[in-house]
């Protein structure tokens, strides 16, 4: 049940045809030669997409607590290449490993195992977008929400790669996306929804992320009210051979009993703690957060 859009959005940044470029050079390529064009292309997006390249900025100068250095901005474009390039391979069927972190993950496969439609809650954040496509693995359908640009070769490999799993919800068809959401949950379906930018979102909040008051998203915790289902965060960061190493938050459950502003009490509390665990994360390896939009986002404000 993948849902159409009407309408013309924003495209990828970069040339036309660029992702399918990459996979054609990956598959025929020796991997150096590979990785020198990935080398040199990524100096070329960081000369050229001038609008990334200030998100960058500005987010690296906050969460590296002093000016970053033009290195800094290419390691925080490699890294977001390095990802795209994961993400893609995965949806063309190369594997890719997934393991939890020490203490994580026993609690968020339990819950999947006894209650297949769930709303998880992801960010721009290292590999999460890995982890969403491996939820098939324990037989829930996953529709993500999202944004409908031109030239998105991930997502259209995705869906065919694991269309038995997997379609999309595109938020850019208003006149369809609340039937969508509506039957993707009552066929017993899963929504996976970004909660780190605010386009799109119908609901949004303020709240504390790396030192600064940020709006982010909402409306997944009004869905978990409306439609009695949890709220799981997952995040993902490459593991240092090529696979991910998965963390998960503690779940959010709606309880009925609550009035409306107890429930949007408890949400508020839960989304900050889970904005505390992706900023330690963060914290830790800071060129993983791919939110490059310098107008929302982890550095909206700053």
């Amino acid at each position: 049940m993948a849902v159409k859009s009407t309408t013309t959005q924003d495209r990828n940044p970069g040339p036309a045809g660029g992702f399918r470029l990459i996979l054609f050079f990956r598959r025929w390529l020796p991997y150096p030669i590979f990785r020198l064009i990935v080398l040199i292309g990524t100096w070329i997006a960081v000369a050229t997409l001038e609008n990334q390249r200030k998100g960058s900025r500005a987010y690296l100068a906050m969460v590296l607590d002093r000016p970053p250095t033009l290195r800094d901005v290419y390691r925080h474009f490699l890294n977001f290449a390095d990802t795209l390039i994961a993400v893609l391979r995965t949806g063309q069927g190369y594997p890719h490993k997934i393991r939890w972190a020490e203490g994580h993950g026993e609690e968020f496969e339990s819950i999947l195992r006894k209650q297949p439609s769930v709303l998880f809650g992801t960010f721009h954040l290292g590999h999460s977008d890995l982890l969403g496509y491996h939820l098939g693995n324990f037989g829930i359908r996953v529709s993500m929400v999202r944004i409908r640009v031109e030239n998105s070769t991930d997502t259209e490999l995705a869906a065919k790669q694991f269309g038995q799993s997997l379609d999309f919800i595109w938020v850019d068809d208003p006149q369809n996306v609340s039937f969508a959401v509506k039957s993707a949950l009552e066929e017993g379906g899963s929504l996976a929804i970004k909660c780190d930018r605010i386009e799109g979102a119908r609901k949004v909040e303020k709240f504390q992320f790396l030192g600064k008051e940020t709006t982010f998203p909402f409306t997944i915790y009004y869905f978990s009210r409306l439609f009695e289902r949890p709220v799981l965060f997952a995040f993902g960061v490459p593991d240092g051979s090529g696979g991910s190493l998965s963390y998960c938050a503690p779940p959010f459950y709606p309880n009925a009993e609550d009035s409306k502003s107890q429930h949007l009490a408890r949400s508020r509390e839960h989304f900050q703690d889970v904005l505390l665990a992706a900023e330690e994360l963060i914290r830790e390896q800071p060129f993983i957060w791919h939110n490059f939009h310098p107008d929302e986002g982890a550095y909206a404000h700053v």
